[in-house]
């Protein structure tokens, strides 16, 4: 330090004949600090002009609108919030409303407290059931109130008795009485929710319905994933972006049932959709024209729009199968429906 103090001196030298002070770029750095500084704040106030601008022309806009009698996109989503707020308040009023109505039945005979139902639970028709005998599914049901159902059950008052039943997944159509809950159970519900429950990943429980509310969003979730990855043509969109799968979920279970059936996924369905279709089964393959019993019946009385002949016999005289039609037909070189006069018993 000191021999840098003798050489680094005030003094003028003959190289550096006076003192020069602070360097010039220093006082050009703070410039250039400053000049920064500013072009930053005006971006910003830039920034925010644009939003306020754009904000006015559409308020300025959305006014002109209204004050014609028009309705555009912010006016329609101002008053859908406008609806969504009185529905809550009513909501809200028929829940006191509901709390007041439950204090009142705990005053009038009915038991508040549940009761778990079994598979004979309720006794009619000279035997026993799992559900009672004014027992319906609910009509209407979305598709996750559904799936609430199908895994824990429902809540019903039967002679003043509040009942928990059996999660809907552990009925047949053994279990239900009437023709009716039969075809909605088999043809929406277990359609429907047997084909959610094959989701990878989803492990369910045997005994569903003591799930949280928690774990049956999560199943859910499970469950609907693997239908936009099985059935994607169902959510495909048309317009923007999410309207398909938001309209999804207002449909009811008896529309899922029809979307997800296997001759809605051959007509509409995408070739990914098709190819993870499951084997037909006999059930559900295509009928083959046949020539039935029943119809050579049918015709057994009839005459020939052909050549006019009146069929005689009885009808057990024509029990014949198509194939023997088309030799006898070859054979004698005429019609089948001539053929049909021929007594083959």
């Amino acid at each position: 330090m000191h021999q840098l103090k003798e050489e680094a001196t005030l003094k003028p030298t003959t190289h550096v004949p006076m003192a020069t002070g602070i360097p010039p770029h220093i006082s050009h750095a703070k410039a250039l600090k400053e000049v920064f500084e500013m072009c930053t704040d005006t971006k910003e106030l830039l920034s925010q002009f644009k939003k306020e601008l754009a904000d006015c022309i559409s308020e300025a806009v959305d006014s002109k609108v209204e004050a014609e009698g028009g309705v555009n996109g912010s006016i329609l989503e101002k008053a859908m919030n406008n609806l969504k707020a009185d529905l809550y308040v009513k909501l809200d009023a028929i829940t006191v409303r509901v709390n007041n109505e439950t204090r009142m039945a705990a005053t009038t005979g009915i038991d508040q407290r549940v009761k778990i139902a079994s598979m004979n639970s309720f006794g009619y028709l000279s035997r026993r059931w799992p559900v009672p005998q004014a027992f319906q599914f609910p009509e209407g049901t979305t598709i996750q109130m559904a799936w609430r159902k199908w895994l824990s059950g429902s809540t019903m008052i039967v002679n003043n008795t509040r009942w928990k039943l059996l999660p809907y997944r552990e009925l047949s159509q053994k279990t239900l009485h009437s023709l009716k809950l039969k075809q909605v159970f088999q043809g929406q519900w277990k359609a429907v929710c047997s084909v959610m429950e094959r989701a990878p990943g989803l492990d369910l429980p045997d005994d569903t319905s003591q799930l949280k509310e928690d774990d049956i969003m999560t199943t859910f979730l499970i469950a609907m994933g693997y239908l936009k990855e099985t059935f994607s043509y169902i959510f495909k969109d048309g317009g923007r972006v999410g309207e398909q799968e938001e309209r999804t979920k207002t449909w009811a279970i008896g529309t899922w049932a029809k979307k997800l059936s296997r001759s809605e996924v051959m007509k509409h369905g995408s070739a990914e959709d098709r190819a993870k279709l499951p084997p037909a089964t006999i059930r559900n393959q295509q009928h083959k024209s046949v020539l039935s019993h029943v119809k050579l019946q049918r015709e057994a009385h009839q005459s020939c729009q052909c050549c006019g002949r009146q069929r005689y016999g009885g009808a057990s005289h024509y029990r014949v199968q198509r194939r023997q039609l088309h030799q006898m037909a070859m054979t004698n070189g005429g019609p089948i429906c001539c053929i049909l006069l021929i007594c083959v018993s």
